[in-house]
């Protein structure tokens, strides 16, 4: 968790049309950390740390 938690801010983003959007954002990361997006066809998805009080450790990044 104490790696998760240097993320302050962050924010998930998706490719339509050749643009990206944002989906969701939020402050902090930690152990299951869940965000619920509204439904999206996309063969893209880009998340973005946005602030961190140190390197970031990202061990799973998972979109269903």
């Amino acid at each position: 968790i104490t790696s998760g938690e240097r993320i302050r801010r962050y924010l998930v983003e998706v490719k339509v049309d050749g643009q990206w959007k944002e989906v969701a954002h939020g402050e902090s990361v930690g152990y299951q950390r869940l965000e619920t997006i509204p439904t999206i066809r996309t063969r893209e998805v880009r998340l973005t740390i946005t602030e961190a009080t140190g390197l970031p450790v990202i061990s799973d990044f998972s979109i269903f």
